[in-house]
């Protein structure tokens, strides 16, 4: 199975005002966004008739070959869970996960509570508060297990650009840029992120109802003519933390995260 860290292959243009991450996906940005960047000689200040060449990080996934390798019934903290390997060979080392709460196999018929949760090695591992992911995973599993549920851990690292860009991206944001500039001045997608991988672990769950549980919008649009329905979204609020508080800032401002920040831990 192709991993999801950053590999660059091919070159794309990047022109103020609209963004085009591939053949099928696109994201806006304000035309002003390029004119105040803090990247010293790196990059000069930019008008919207200057054109910026990046390397695209998103390599090329064909969900159609994913299989379900292995599964077990895994005990937690939160309850048991059928914890499900998809890979397109069984002998993949970072598999995609799903899963599956007991409660979950119950609800024949009615949605299903899905989270669409992106490895974070410092947050969910370590619990690293320069970010949430920690304890959104946590949120999310309490929530899962309670109500019934499936968490989809999908390996795209750093929203998709690796571990080790993740942390080159990280001493940038001590420099003074943001987690957007960050991504930027390395050449890297500002979010690298797929979701068709998803889409097929859903469709092989036979789950086409779903309660959503995010604040991202591209994973809400990821579902538009997937014949999953999205009934209803539910957000995640965790208390932004003093260290992680511009990073949160930044994703709501910048990338359109559904949430209002509230006082810092």
């Amino acid at each position: 199975m192709k991993n999801y860290h950053a590999k660059p292959h091919g070159t794309r243009y990047l022109v103020p005002g609209t963004v085009t991450w591939g053949n099928t996906r696109s994201q806006c940005i304000p035309p002003n966004y390029f004119t105040g960047f803090r990247l010293g000689a790196t990059l000069r200040r930019l008008g919207c008739s200057d054109i910026v060449m990046l390397q695209s990080s998103i390599p090329s996934t064909d969900s159609g070959l994913l299989r379900r390798q292995a599964e077990a019934i895994i005990p937690t903290p939160w309850g048991r869970f059928n914890m499900i390997a998809y890979a397109e060979s069984a002998d993949e080392w970072m598999p995609h996960i799903a899963l599956v709460s007991e409660r979950a196999i119950a609800k024949k018929g009615a949605p299903v509570i899905v989270r669409l949760h992106s490895e974070c090695m410092t947050g969910d591992l370590f619990g690293s508060k320069r970010c949430d992911c920690g304890e959104q995973l946590d949120f999310a599993m309490r929530i899962i297990a309670e109500q019934g549920g499936v968490l989809l851990y999908l390996r795209q690292e750093g929203r998709g650009i690796g571990i080790i860009n993740k942390l080159k991206a990280y001493q940038l944001q001590d420099q003074g840029l943001d987690t957007v500039e960050a991504n930027v001045h390395l050449g890297l997608e500002i979010d690298a992120r797929q979701y068709d991988i998803a889409l097929a672990m859903l469709r092989d769950l036979d789950i086409d109802r779903i309660e959503l549980l995010t604040n991202n919008p591209e994973k809400i649009v990821a579902f538009d003519q997937s014949g999953i329905e999205i009934v209803d979204r539910l957000p995640i609020v965790i208390p932004p933390r003093t260290e992680n508080e511009s990073y949160l800032r930044t994703k709501r401002e910048q990338m359109g995260h559904l949430y209002d920040l509230v006082r810092s831990r």
